[in-house]
């Protein structure tokens, strides 16, 4: 690895004590997200202008976020449908946005004309649905079709979701449900859909934590919520979000973002072997309950109790698991057999970076073993760093995690 990609690396201060200027939250809630300060500094060290960012469990897409705002194009894959729908709406938004932002906004303003009534938030051009889709599918991938039907998996589960919402709150949102599916254009739908997802739980009466909701802990009294007023908040929030500034591109294309569906549990087919960097923060063991966290959103798409269990039973790492004996022991071999696949999404000279909970957390096994396997695998480990998590920016507060480590390896 070169002395300037070193001392670039050993110049930043990790910690990352103070949010960067003008930093405005995700449009999607998720928990044990990491900042995106962290991704765009690697990225920035570690890649070229105009390469490609792999990230096999993107969460809500930060590591996507920061490669589009970098100039970069990104792969991003998880298992949970809630992450991927997120993570194409935020990475496509902001591809839209480089090449025509006129588009990105009108958007938007279709969908606030949807939730108000005709009232355009922004007062972009409008735009027909055909026409939005055309530019969409120019810089991601699947199509928006194409996602909207992988994402769609039957009608809303309104039983379940009825010990969670008021009454009058379920029938706001299925009315907002219905004019949405009569809007022309698929993207505008994905839009609304990703829309829809993100405010679930505000529109819930269970406000307690979203650990809560992972935990099937049921709101005492169900109080009626408005579905209009968060979908406005939504809407305003994601256009803030869009806003930041980007590093301007010399590339001949714009960045373009891919989203997958993975189950890294299972051996997965080759990945292209386009990627200059593998930039993670895998799901660390017996954490987080990601997808049950998500429960409401899945009832929405159409999940039911027994497809999220199913999709729970090939999470790595799940917080369920942890009443298992052997459950961090499970999670550092999957950790380490997914590695075989997911280094053929890289080019023959590349860097992958892992960033993971500190050994202090008691989780020392999954650094120890990924090392060896790296190392097995033809990687050399050249920049190790320990990092503090601060409370005031990150959704791990609840955790007995305070500390991370950032391991970068090279090849080639």
């Amino acid at each position: 690895m070169s002395g300037l990609i070193l001392r670039t690396l050993n110049s930043i201060d990790w910690d990352f004590v103070l949010p960067r200027k003008g930093y405005v939250g995700p449009p999607h809630w998720y928990p044990g997200t990491f900042i995106p300060a962290l991704s765009d500094s690697l990225i920035e060290a570690l890649t070229p202008e105009g390469g490609v960012i792999f990230d096999p469990y993107s969460g809500i897409g930060t590591s996507g976020w920061s490669a589009i705002r970098t100039a970069r194009s990104c792969h991003i894959a998880d298992i949970n449908p809630v992450a991927i729908l997120a993570g194409y709406v935020t990475t496509s938004l902001l591809a839209l946005k480089r090449i025509d932002a006129n588009r990105a906004y009108a958007a938007l303003g279709s969908l606030s004309k949807l939730v108000d009534h005709g009232d355009d938030l922004f007062g972009a051009e409008s735009l027909g649905g055909s026409d939005l889709d055309h530019a969409v599918e120019a810089i991601s991938s699947p199509k928006p079709a194409e996602l909207l039907q992988q994402m769609r998996v039957g009608l809303p589960q309104w039983e379940p979701l009825s010990r969670w919402m008021a009454r009058e709150t379920m029938a706001e949102l299925g009315s907002l449900l219905a004019r949405l599916d009569q809007l022309k254009g698929a993207y505008l739908r994905v839009l609304g859909m990703a829309m829809i997802s993100a405010i679930a739980r505000t529109v819930g009466s269970q406000h307690a934590s979203w650990g809560h909701i992972a935990d099937n802990v049921r709101p005492r009294e169900l109080k009626p919520q408005s579905v209009r007023i968060a979908a406005m908040r939504w809407l305003n929030r994601t256009r803030a979000f869009i806003d930041l500034p980007m590093l301007p591109s010399r590339a001949a294309c714009p960045p373009q973002t891919s989203v997958h569906i993975r189950d890294w549990s299972n051996s997965g087919e080759d990945g292209p072997g386009t990627a200059d960097l593998l930039l993670t923060s895998p799901p660390y063991a017996d954490a987080i309950d990601y997808t049950l966290a998500q429960r409401l959103s899945l009832y929405i798409m159409g999940h039911t109790d027994d497809d999220i269990l199913r999709m729970v039973s090939g999470e790595i790492g799940a917080r369920r698991k942890r009443f298992k004996s052997d459950s961090r022991v499970q999670w550092s071999e999957q950790l380490c057999n997914a590695l075989a696949s997911q280094i053929t999404w890289l080019k023959p000279k590349s860097s992958l970076c892992l960033v993971l909970p500190h050994k202090d957390s008691g989780r020392s096994a999954g650094e120890d073993d990924l090392k060896t396997t790296l190392e097995q695998l033809g990687w050399d480990l050249f920049f190790e760093r320990d990092r503090s998590i601060h409370q005031s920016h990150t959704r791990q507060s609840w955790t007995s995690i305070k500390k991370e480590t950032i391991l970068a390896f090279s090849r080639g």
